[in-house]
């Protein structure tokens, strides 16, 4: 496809839902430099009143695969997505990375706690979204919060961890819990 050039339509831009599941297939097969490569091919074919806001976000996806964690919170703290979609993919993401940052750094469990409040209440907020996106990322946060509270997980708490995710239907992020899972499972 993109030797092809079929990522592009008639105006030669990329539609945006393309050009960031593109990337986050590349990803989810850990190819960090395919990802990176079609970032900077086609950040040029953006809509310009998207460009900044889509780009810096995948940046941030290949940033957090690289664990390049404040680099993840430079590009998308001051970033003010007009989507709903990114804004929540945003939400979760600086979420992701508070976490993985306070494993290391107890000085960001603080902002990890206050941020996970902020976007319970952005949750809130929302009041057109579809009540299936709403359920994703509240059982986000909800399994996010139970991370939190095991601190690391021995085995038996993977175990019941997993078990439990596995009864969830719709939940965001479940590859990242998988692997928090299979890390505890080492």
């Amino acid at each position: 496809m993109d030797e092809h050039s079929i990522f592009l339509n008639i105006y030669l831009q990329i539609e945006l839902a393309a050009y960031k599941n593109y990337i986050t297939l590349a990803l989810k097969f850990n190819e960090i430099n395919l990802a990176e490569k079609f970032l900077e091919k086609y950040k040029s074919h953006l809509q310009d009143e998207h460009k900044e806001e889509v780009y810096n976000f995948n940046k941030a996806l290949i940033l957090f695969e690289k664990k390049d964690y404040s680099s993840v919170i430079d590009l998308l703290l001051f970033l003010n997505f007009k989507d709903v979609f990114y804004k929540l993919n945003q939400r979760r993401l600086l979420v992701k990375t508070y976490f993985e940052i306070s494993q290391t750094n107890e000085s960001y469990f603080k902002l990890l706690i206050d941020y996970i409040a902020s976007f319970k209440k952005y949750l809130l907020s929302l009041k057109t979204l579809p009540e299936d996106y709403i359920i994703l990322n509240k059982n986000f946060i909800k399994f996010t919060e139970i991370l939190i509270s095991k601190q690391k997980l021995n085995k038996n708490d993977a175990k019941t961890f997993s078990d439990k995710l596995s009864k969830v239907e719709k939940i965001s992020e479940r590859n990242w819990f998988n692997e928090k899972i299979a890390q505890s499972l080492k």
